[in-house]
């Protein structure tokens, strides 16, 4: 866990050192400023001069003083330190997920991807504001405090040692092992809460047209119920190590203060360092006060440690620039491509794929629901990388091309376009930088949207219809005037009327494109010069529409289903 948070530390490490630095300052400052103050009391019980008093006065405005600005410059110094490492961290963290984000989604829910950009790098900010800077400080004073009192009497040395042992090792010791029987439980909570939260407004709609909103809602109750019990359950905790923290602490003032005060008694300790002592004993504690209630989220914090590092340890997908890469795609090739997903390695999601496609060729991509379209897609958009076999573009192979590069060369458009719940420019820009608006305009007419381009969307375009926002995304694939268009079910949520106007309007307006459609309605099928047929992974059938008629085979039994 550690080795962890210091992959991201090592190079603030100076920075590092002196927040722990002011942090050491403040509290031998506060120390002083209480040790002082008992001997300026005691000592003033015994009337001397003022001259005498002049000395310890100046100190108790000096610690006075110098502990507020060493705890302001601690507090600013920790936090920039601290907001620089968890930059550091999401930085990270999003740079694996924008490189690496259908390797995660197959082992992470949406949720848990959630969850780990949010609460869990979060949960490195109280390792080490709330414990381990906590911690190297509390060994710093007991050092020092340990001499100062080890120079008065031994025996005192040996009660402070024994109450800092238990209040600094012992009781923390114990919180971090109920925590970790607990086994991350507030996460794992609070995970099927974002969850069911999640759940609940995505399918609300879906819930009360088929009258099962309440048991969505019934679901998202019982999973806050849950999470309030373990959040209930934390701060219990929390208050008992806390309690048992003060408490130790306070029988340690008081066994000091006893043994000094017998000390004194003995002539082994001036009289009046009996207050001195104990309330430098007292003061030393301020750092070690929170340490035990903080230790119990330890399981917690070990087990976002956990998840972060596994985002970690995926290593980044190879890339290669080439410095006279022309862009020229064609032909596409694939030879013996085959791909299983990582959950599902015993079984190829498509296997044995040899395919040519050339420039200006009009594709599409049929079959059944798990027959290997998507997959293929995905391939081809140089989504996955671990596959066997080889995708050459013209001689480069693509998983040898940079990302940039790729998207670049294809125009991918999906069965639910996402739209941006901003102006219907700001959703245009996303395809093309600084266009002019006349440019904007155009397009728009282009492909039958006649609305102004400072239009407000809703989120998630909930005021256009499905077709207008096919349209509006259409209008987004002209502008990025990429080589190959895909097109992935763009008749799924469409009547047949705006289905058939679809089709219509991307004949026209990519007529000198390599056009890629994937779809379950044959709408139009004269129009593509070769029709992949897949079933179970494998391209079973290939021809015109035409051609695969007067054939028996899985085209015409799609067809006719």
């Amino acid at each position: 866990m550690i080795n962890n948070f210091w992959n991201y530390a090592k190079k603030s490490w100076l920075s590092i050192g002196l927040s722990i630095i002011l942090a050491c300052f403040t509290v031998v400052s506060a120390v002083a400023l209480m040790g002082v103050s008992a001997y300026l009391i005691i000592l003033a019980g015994f009337h001397p001069t003022i001259a005498i008093l002049q000395v310890s006065i100046v100190g108790v405005r000096f610690f006075g003083i110098s502990r507020s600005i060493f705890r302001y410059l601690e507090r600013l110094q920790t936090h920039e330190v601290n907001f620089k490492i968890l930059g550091k961290m999401r930085l990270s963290v999003f740079s694996k997920l924008s490189n690496r984000f259908f390797y995660l989604l197959d082992r992470y829910s949406g949720s848990d991807i959630l969850s780990i950009v949010i609460h869990d790098i979060n949960q490195m900010e109280n390792l080490f504001v709330r414990l381990l800077s906590p911690a190297i400080v509390a060994l710093f004073i007991s050092v020092i405090v340990g001499i100062f009192i080890g120079l008065q009497t031994v025996e005192l040395l040996f009660v402070y040692v024994g109450g800092y042992s238990i209040t600094g090792l012992i009781i923390p010791y114990f919180s971090i092992k109920l925590s970790r029987l607990t086994k991350g439980n507030l996460k794992i909570t609070r995970d099927k809460f974002q969850s069911s939260v999640i759940n609940f407004n995505q399918f609300i709609d879906e819930s009360i047209f088929y009258q099962v909103e309440s048991k969505l809602s019934s679901d998202l109750e019982k999973n806050i119920k849950d999470l309030e019990r373990e959040q209930t359950r934390t701060v219990v905790w929390q208050s008992v190590w806390q309690l048992l923290s003060f408490y130790s602490i306070q029988g340690l003032f008081v066994s000091v203060l006893v043994l000094s005060i017998f000390l004194a008694n003995e002539g082994k300790l001036e009289l009046v360092l009996v207050g001195v002592i104990s309330l430098v004993v007292l003061s030393s504690f301020e750092v070690l006060s929170n340490i035990p209630s903080m230790a119990y989220l330890y399981g917690d914090i070990e087990s976002s440690t956990r998840r972060i590092q596994e985002i970690e340890e995926i290593p980044l997908e190879p890339e290669i620039v080439f410095q006279e890469f022309d862009h020229e795609v064609f032909p596409i090739r694939f030879l013996n491509v085959s791909y299983a997903y990582p959950k599902h390695k015993n079984h190829l999601a498509v296997k044995n794929i040899n395919i040519e496609i050339n420039k200006g060729e009009k594709i599409a991509i049929v079959g059944a629901n798990a027959a290997g379209k998507t997959t293929f897609i995905e391939l081809l958009l140089g989504n996955r990388h671990d596959y066997g076999g080889r995708i050459i573009l013209k001689d480069k192979e693509l998983r040898t091309i940079t990302k940039k590069i790729i998207r670049q060369m294809f125009g991918y458009l999906a069965a639910n376009p996402f739209v941006f719940g901003t102006t219907i420019r700001q959703n245009l820009l996303l395809a093309k930088e600084e266009p002019q608006d006349e440019e904007l305009i155009y397009v728009l007419e282009s492909v039958n949207l006649r609305m102004d381009l400072n239009t407000r969307l809703d989120e998630l375009g909930k005021n256009l219809s499905s077709g207008e926002i096919q349209r509006l995304a259409i209008a987004q694939s002209i502008l990025l005037d990429a080589e190959v268009q895909v097109f992935d079910e763009l008749y799924a949520n469409l009547d047949p009327k705006s289905a058939y106007e679809i089709s219509q309007l991307i004949q026209k307006k990519f007529s000198d494109k390599t056009v890629i459609f994937v779809t379950h309605r044959f709408i139009n099928m004269d129009y593509f010069d070769n029709i992949l047929v897949f079933h179970e992974g494998q391209i079973v059938q290939k021809g015109t529409h035409k051609d695969l008629l007067e054939q028996t085979g899985k085209y015409t039994e799609l067809i006719n289903q």
